[in-house]
């Protein structure tokens, strides 16, 4: 459910501005057949009792994090000397991405109710066909969770985009173009680790996560093992100079010469939640 309101007004001969909102909003996802468990307090994320279990949730999120995606567009064209020669342009806008399945879906397939055992065939632990698990004792794993969200998630991932640019049309109709063109993304999603092991500081002032022979510190709670799930707490930013030079040099000839000196910073990964993700992107830092 996605409304939008967008409209021009011709101020004067000279100034025209152009206003829009949009609202992009999603239910909370809920499944029908109830399989949808998950850990409603995971530390460093709740302020309440931590968890020590899986619990069965209604819906994927505690709060629907898209009631607030009100995205307000602007922007303005102005000839300053009203000869059609020279153009001031600007804008603003703001874009929501709203959390697809992909990014959460995997967590509730991988977990609760559901589970996964391997069972190998040797000639010490031998197994029965077909069914090779109805003799064999399996010790249960601390409970994990990987491939999934934060059940405490508040924010959708959004996208602030600004742009400014002078046109102006040279000698023989060429139309030379400077502009500045910037964007900063917000509450991006990142995976991180919400049970990691205790930091200790080291005589070197940084944080050690084990000892030296490799063995982890405890778990902030030791009821869980480690907890990658994805959340939306990071950030991108791009600041950039665009410049470009458009020129008809014969009724079938048009030469285009162009060149921007940007700089790009990104704290999040390719939206997903499936795959290779979650290695590629967790911080190495949870804190």
């Amino acid at each position: 459910f996605m409304p939008y309101f967008n409209d021009d007004w011709k101020i004067s001969p000279k100034l025209t501005i152009n206003l829009g909102l949009r609202y992009d909003f999603d239910t909370n996802p809920k499944d029908v057949m109830g399989n949808t468990l998950n850990i409603v307090c995971p530390p460093r994320s709740c302020a309440g009792t931590i968890s020590t279990g899986f619990t069965y949730t209604e819906h994927v999120f505690a709060q629907n994090p898209s009631t607030h995606n009100w995205q307000p567009r602007f922007g303005f064209a102005y000839d300053p000397f009203k000869d059609h020669k020279t153009s001031i342009r600007g804008g603003f806008g703001l874009f929501s991405n709203v959390i697809q399945p992909r990014a959460w879906s995997s967590g509730f397939v991988t977990g609760p109710p559901f589970i996964t055992i391997l069972a190998f065939n040797t000639a010490a632990t031998p197994v029965s066909f077909p069914n090779p698990f109805a003799s064999a004792s399996f010790a249960a794993p601390k409970i994990t969770q990987g491939q999934s969200m934060d059940y405490l998630t508040k924010n959708t991932p959004y996208l602030m985009e600004w742009n400014l640019n002078l046109q102006r049309e040279l000698m023989g109709g060429a139309i030379l173009t400077v502009g500045y063109v910037g964007s900063r993304g917000v509450h991006l999603l990142s995976f991180k680790d919400f049970n990691p092991p205790q930091a200790t500081v080291g005589t070197d002032g940084k944080l050690h996560f084990g000892n030296a022979a490799g063995v982890s510190n405890p778990r902030l709670n030791p009821n869980f093992g480690s907890m990658n799930l994805s959340h939306p707490s990071s950030t991108s930013r791009y600041n950039g100079l665009q410049s470009s030079l458009n020129s008809r040099l014969s009724k079938n000839i048009q030469s285009y010469l162009s060149y921007t000196w940007s700089h790009c910073t990104d704290y999040a990964y390719t939206y997903g939640g499936l795959g290779g993700n979650n290695g590629t992107s967790t911080w190495f830092n949870p804190y």
